[in-house]
C-alpha cells in the first residue's frame, strides 16, 4: 500500500466501512465517494485538500459547516437563530475571505469595526465576538489552528445608556419649576 501524505485513506476507508488494509474504492468516481461521506469526514477531506494546495479553508468555508453540523447541536434553538445571524451578517462579510489559519487579532477587531460602521452598538459586537471566539476555540481543539486569537482581543463593551433623567435640557426653555 502506498503512502498517503494527506491522510485521506482513512476517510475513504471509513466511508465504505472497510478496514484500512483493504484499499480504496477503485470503481467509484469522486462525486460518488464524496456523497457517501458524513459531515466530519467531509470536513477532514476538505481540510486535507486545502492543505495539499498549500492553503487553509477560508473562515467562511470553515465556520458554516462547524456551525450547522457541530455547534448548533449543542445550543438552544433561539440561540441558533441569534448565532446564525451574527455569522451571516457580521463575521462572514467582515473576515470570511481570510484563510482560517491566517485569522489574527486584527481580524477580530475588524469584525467589531464592521458592526460599528453599520451604526450598531456594542451589544451586537459583543455577541459576534462571542460567536467568533467559540468558533475559533473549536477550530483550535480540532487542530485546524494553533491558537484562539479572539482571546487576545478584549470583548467589545456595551456603551452605557444614558437615562432620560440624566439628559440636560440646556437652553430649551423647559423648566421643572412650578410657576
Amino acid at each position: 500500500m502506498r503512502a498517503d501524505p494527506l491522510g485521506t485513506a482513512d476517510v475513504f476507508d471509513r466511508a465504505f466501512d472497510r478496514p484500512p488494509s483493504t484499499g480504496h474504492a477503485q470503481d467509484m468516481n469522486w462525486a460518488a465517494i464524496v456523497k457517501t461521506l458524513n459531515s466530519d469526514d467531509l470536513a477532514d477531506l476538505e481540510s486535507a485538500l486545502a492543505a495539499s494546495r498549500g492553503r487553509s479553508p477560508s473562515a467562511a468555508q470553515w465556520i458554516w459547516p462547524w456551525f450547522s453540523e457541530v455547534y448548533s447541536k449543542r445550543i438552544a434553538s433561539k440561540t441558533i437563530a441569534s448565532y446564525r445571524t451574527r455569522i451571516k451578517q457580521y463575521i462572514v462579510p467582515a473576515i470570511g475571505h481570510v484563510p482560517l489559519h491566517d485569522v489574527a487579532p486584527q481580524h477580530v477587531r475588524e469584525v467589531e469595526a464592521y458592526i460599528r460602521d453599520k451604526g450598531l452598538g456594542g451589544g451586537s459586537a459583543e455577541q459576534a465576538h462571542r460567536v467568533l471566539s467559540v468558533a475559533l476555540r473549536d477550530a483550535m481543539r480540532d487542530g485546524r489552528i494553533s491558537r484562539n486569537v479572539a482571546t487576545l482581543v478584549d470583548q467589545p463593551k456595551k456603551k452605557p445608556r444614558r437615562s432620560p433623567s440624566s439628559t440636560l435640557l440646556v437652553g430649551s426653555g423647559c423648566s421643572n419649576r412650578a410657576a
